[in-house]
């Protein structure tokens, strides 16, 4: 006889299938081998503004809280051995007109720095993978990458120098460099390289951002097109039927989105200035190697509460949030169709990762929750919520460059000291994958039935002053964005219907990054092409 663990677990696994369903058209082999789907097992609270800083600019110079300091006047600690801060003014300076711009971009690039550790394992057929509960490797990209930067070694190479100025100017159509203020200098401190009252970053240009966004919408219906097309492959009758009925508008709304991303979407301006840089780059990799580092000094910042490096990325489009009332929604009946999620590959690792669990007093760093779970089933709560996501844009790191034969890791560097590489290709390393989207839903609605066991645990635990979270879709007292940052929920429970206007992110499609450094071995002479 099923537990309430299970009952809660099985309830769980329906609602995680049904949106992977949704986000991969059903096919995870859509994604190819190389991309995979990671679920939060929490979730991580946004503002409703929290991407205005993609929109309106960056600004501000944002003072640090508070210290908390114990009687003897020393910093105190929290249990991960990181300063402690006053977090209302924390709360205060994120809300804030001056700073609060400044500390979304702060999130959001420290959310997305994150990396996954490993890759699932491939599906039957080894054309796509399966899905994964998202686990920090405590590494980040942004480490890895200025450690790439300090450290490797690429072929020596010359450029004409009309050519590197014809580069240069190239290169501004796609990413601009602009003179702001400082968040981070110390006036009471000299001025100098690493106290400057101005910085240089790296943005997308207008045009390059109007590329991204069609791109992203084209490549979404080829996704849903393919998905189709290979469940037919695979002996599907509903898609053989589907390419029957619809295959003539499924060809069409390719043909209008790539269209679009013609028209719109400056994709064959882009694409000749691409073609342009990566042919004179791909003859200079040094030319290249000094430019990729500049940017990344450039776009390299200090978290203001634990003063670890992050750089910065966006959101794209960065409207995402704002057009939120057009996202896919969810309901109970939806999840009801679900029938053959326990046979997938992923119906474990959906058991073994979520969980719908009562939270003792506040969350935060120091938050405990009850090792019962509530037990839950379709006859006990109804549900909706909408989802979306949003690609992340990171304009000071270069694909090609890390895919490249034309560099390796000096001798004497910690990496080779160490045996360590960027990546194995199959999940391991320093760099082993990339967030490349985060997958966000809002307007969560948990409607209970009231003659239910679980409505009268929930409004028990409610009334006695204590939280819910489930899985990665709700926390009625969510308080953990990222490590050291206090984001109240919205969240309510009234009269049996538990509901959040927040945006929560679920989850991440990462790709994995193939082989690298993969040296061509018969390059004789390296050079560091230090800046």
């Amino acid at each position: 006889m099923p537990t309430q663990q299970d009952l809660t677990k099985d309830f769980m696994a329906k609602l995680i299938a049904k949106v992977y369903d949704e986000l991969t058209n059903k096919n995870p082999e859509s994604l190819g081998p190389n991309n995979f789907i990671a679920f939060d097992p929490i979730g991580k609270v946004l503002m409703s503004n929290s991407f205005d800083f993609a929109i309106n600019g960056i600004f501000g110079i944002p003072p640090k809280p508070k210290a908390i300091l114990d009687k003897d006047g020393n910093q105190l600690l929290d249990a991960n051995g990181k300063p402690q801060f006053n977090m209302v003014e924390y709360s205060d300076m994120v809300s804030s007109t001056k700073n609060g711009n400044y500390l979304k971009m702060e999130q959001f690039a420290v959310i997305t720095d994150e990396i996954h550790d490993g890759a699932p394992p491939l599906l039957p057929g080894g054309k796509g993978r399966a899905m994964a509960i998202f686990n920090p490797t405590g590494k980040s990209v942004s480490k890895g990458y200025g450690d790439l930067m300090d450290w490797c070694e690429v072929a020596d190479s010359e450029i004409d120098p009309k050519i590197e100025t014809k580069l240069g100017k190239m290169r501004d159509k796609l990413f601009k460099e602009k003179i702001l203020k400082n968040p981070e200098f110390d006036p009471d401190e000299i001025e100098s390289d690493t106290n400057s009252k101005k910085i240089t970053q790296t943005f997308i240009s207008p045009m390059y951002k109007k590329y991204l966004e069609y791109a992203i919408k084209y490549e979404e219906v080829v996704e849903a097109n393919n998905a189709v097309r290979i469940a037919a492959d695979n002996g599907d009758s509903d898609a053989s039927a589907q390419i029957s009925i619809d295959g003539k508008n499924m060809k069409k709304r390719e043909d209008m989105a790539l269209k679009a991303w013609v028209a719109l979407g400056f994709k064959e301006a882009v694409e000749k200035i691409q073609n342009y840089i990566s042919e004179v780059e791909a003859k200079s990799i040094l030319t290249l190697k000094k430019r990729l580092e500049k940017e990344y000094r450039n776009n390299l910042r200090t978290k203001i509460i634990d003063y670890t490096d992050y750089s910065v990325s966006s959101p794209v489009p960065a409207e995402t949030i704002k057009l939120s009332d057009g996202w896919t929604t969810f309901d109970s009946k939806s999840v009801e169709s679900i029938s053959n999620y326990d046979k997938s590959a992923h119906a474990a690792s959906i058991k073994a990762g979520f969980n719908a669990l009562f939270v003792k007093g506040n969350a935060g760093s120091n938050f405990t929750r009850d090792s019962v779970n509530s037990s839950f089933s379709m006859e006990d709560v109804s549900f909706s919520f909408r989802i979306g996501k949003v690609a992340v844009a990171r304009g000071w790191i270069n694909q090609g460059f890390l895919e490249s034969k034309y560099w390796r890791f000096a001798e004497n560097s910690p990496q080779k000291i160490n045996k360590d590489i960027l990546s194995d290709g199959a999940g391991k390393g320093l760099i082993s994958s990339i967030i490349t989207e985060l997958i966000m839903v809002k307007d969560v609605k948990f409607k209970f039935n009231k003659k239910s066991s679980s409505y009268q645990q929930i409004k028990t635990h409610f009334d006695a002053g204590g939280g819910f979270s489930f899985g990665p879709f709700f926390n009625s007292s969510a308080k953990y964005s990222y490590d050291n940052t206090s984001v109240d929920t919205k969240a309510n429970f009234d009269d049996g219907l538990m509901s959040s206007p927040d945006i929560s992110i679920i989850g991440y499609k990462c790709r994995i990054l193939p082989l690298s450094p993969d040296t061509d071995k018969s390059i004789k002479k390296f050079v560091s092409g230090k800046v």
